[in-house]
């Protein structure tokens, strides 16, 4: 077994212990893809997935305003509000430390299996949301900027 494949086992291991289905899931994807010597799948699931990713995401956030669930009125005063205007601003730091984490990725793709680990811990132990690795490679990138 390769050292990617018995990482992929671990990080399955890990996401089943945590009860992490979205970590667990992607391991066995990517394991059953290695397996069956799909790399061409692999290899574009590494150009396109966060992308596709960020699609996902944005669709689900949106359902509500497709299913008309909220008016212009609630959508103004919570826009306008306390609570709306340090969502936007905290939202719009959270889109740069991301962006930072892209880069982050980008540029040290080893990182990728800690920040997996540490999201699968932060799950198991600190009861916490996976969230995923965008922002906790922002974080580390700007941590470890400032540390050197």
């Amino acid at each position: 077994m390769g050292a990617g494949l018995a990482v992929l086992v671990a990080v399955l291991v890990l996401g089943l212990l945590a009860r992490n289905a979205v970590v667990a899931g992607a391991a066995a994807i990517l394991i059953a893809l290695r397996l069956l010597h799909v790399d061409f799948a692999l290899l574009w699931l590494g150009r396109y997935g966060l992308p596709i990713g960020y699609v996902f995401l944005v669709l689900a956030v949106l359902v509500p305003v497709a299913l008309e669930q909220v008016s212009w009125r609630q959508f103004a005063r919570d826009l306008f509000g306390w609570g709306g205007l340090t969502a936007v601003a905290v939202s719009a730091a959270g889109s740069w430390v991301a962006l930072h984490g892209v880069r982050f990725m980008d540029a040290h793709p080893q990182v990728l299996v800690p920040l997996v680990v540490g999201t699968v811990v932060g799950t198991a132990i600190l009861r916490g949301v996976p969230t995923g690795p965008l922002i906790a490679a922002g974080v580390t990138a700007i941590v470890l900027r400032l540390v050197r």
